[in-house]
């Protein structure tokens, strides 16, 4: 599978490299998002919910708006 549909379909890495492929990939028809963590070593669930809640997300919102502008 070509990395390009690979990072259409998923996120990985840190925060701000997760909102970026986030923030490219949020458009006009796009009206859910779906969150299916995996987890490393020493994570929770929740920790991971909650990283994606409070810093990838608002930003890929930042991001893409800063784009639109």
């Amino acid at each position: 599978m070509p990395r390009e549909m690979v990072e259409s379909m998923v996120l990985a890495g840190n925060p701000d490299r997760c909102a970026a492929q986030l923030a490219r990939a949020l458009g006009p028809r796009i009206t859910s998002v779906t969150v299916r963590p995996h987890l490393v070593k020493g994570q929770t669930t929740a920790e991971v919910l909650e990283a994606f809640a409070t810093r990838v997300f608002p930003k890929a919102l930042e991001l893409r708006s800063a784009a639109k502008a």
